[in-house]
């Protein structure tokens, strides 16, 4: 299993057939050259997958930097060396000192530069051999998204709705799911917020968005309910199958059937429009009484950023000020320190223990007075000073 960037450059090492391409392109003593794009992704996910058989590549992607010799019959030159050398393959060769009049954007300042300017995290990679024919490999985006098997939009490509247009056309027209169906394709900001709006996502925090699960959040709706740290202490305390996780996403939706202002929602990242947890104001009934619990779960990888506190602020805020509810718990079991102190700074108090479900529960509420008592004073203290 690939899991880190030693991993990538040892898989690649042990290619035999990467590393002849990789020595072709070498021979052409290119200034600052790299084999991109889909030559290293498809080789990581191939991996991931288990492919026994490398997926086809519709191009081996050659870039270089030369300000000095821009005409694009250079390259057709260099193509025609390469096809010379392995005529089998799909050669395509660019000077990226002239591909930025082709794409429209702002000079490169080298290859690496172009690279990361490319439309999807997961492509922005290339691979040389050094002059000791060492493995060297650039990824200005970074790995993690490559060994998480998530497609989303380079920063450039976020920076307006032109270029998301052209990253969600490539989406449609490669299709990625088909050849690796682990893969999880996350939409542009621009889009994301358009479907948020549809979805009606009427919650928002400095850093996150609360939109309304769909199919599509299925594999991260998986992930949360699959990860044993994640659900220590939600319920029984044991992880659930796919099937398992489909019996609770069909529970959410049918929360939001029932009342479409409350239910379970996708906590998604504003920044980059990546899922980190889900929260939501959610039906309980406690000793025969009807509560409305301030419910958060945040995946492990975004633990210890602040989101389970910002989210159930907002849920608070929410909860009082635009439903009008008096009265708001959280149901806590005892070990769970982390959502204890969350509650605690969100202005909810230890009430009682219950038994529920089989497991000793702590029962936080906070009342609409505790809020007005605490702005109250607040006011008063401004008024002494």
């Amino acid at each position: 299993m690939l899991k880190n960037e030693q991993d990538i450059v040892s898989a690649i090492q042990q290619d035999r057939r990467m590393i002849e391409i990789l020595k072709a392109v070498k021979t052409l003593e290119l200034p600052d050259w790299w084999v991109c794009a889909g030559f290293v992704r498809s080789k990581i996910w191939d991996d991931l997958h288990g492919y026994s058989e490398r997926t086809p590549l519709p191009d081996i992607d050659v870039i270089y930097f030369d300000e000095n010799a821009t005409e694009e019959s250079e390259e057709t030159k260099f193509e025609q060396q390469l096809r010379a050398r392995m005529p089998d393959l799909p050669w395509s060769v660019k000077n990226q000192a002239r591909m930025h009049r082709i794409n429209g954007f702002a000079p490169y300042l080298s290859s690496v530069d172009a690279i990361s300017k490319f439309p999807e995290t997961a492509t922005a990679l290339g691979v040389k051999l050094d002059t000791e024919e060492g493995l060297v490999l650039t990824a200005p985006c970074g790995i993690q998204d490559v060994l998480r098997m998530i497609v989303k939009p380079t920063p450039h490509f976020q920076t307006n709705e032109e270029l998301a247009a052209i990253y969600e056309s490539r989406l449609q027209k490669k299709d990625w799911k088909a050849k690796w169906p682990k893969v999880k394709v996350q939409p542009s900001k621009h889009q994301a917020r358009e479907k948020g709006e549809k979805r009606g996502a009427t919650i928002k925090t400095a850093r996150l968005e609360f939109r309304k699960y769909q199919d599509e959040d299925f594999d991260f709706l998986c992930s949360l309910l699959s990860d044993p740290e994640v659900v220590r202490f939600i319920g029984n305390g044991r992880t659930r199958s796919r099937e398992g996780a489909l019996e609770f996403l069909y529970w959410i939706y049918r929360s939001y059937r029932e009342n479409p202002e409350l239910g379970l929602r996708l906590l998604v990242r504003s920044e980059d429009d990546v899922p980190i947890g889900h929260a939501g104001l959610v039906k309980q009934t406690i000793e025969g009484r009807e509560e409305l619990e301030i419910g958060y779960w945040i995946a492990k990888d975004y633990w210890g950023q602040g989101y389970a506190a910002e989210a159930a602020a907002a849920l608070r805020d929410y909860g009082t000020e635009q439903l009008g509810n008096k009265r708001l718990i959280s149901l806590i079991q005892p070990g769970n320190i982390g959502s204890r102190k969350v509650a605690e700074r969100t202005g909810l108090a230890l009430e009682k223990e219950i038994r529920l479900s089989g497991k000793d529960v702590c029962v936080y509420a906070l009342e609409t007075t505790t809020i007005e008592e605490t702005q109250e004073e607040e006011n008063v203290k401004q008024t002494r000073l």
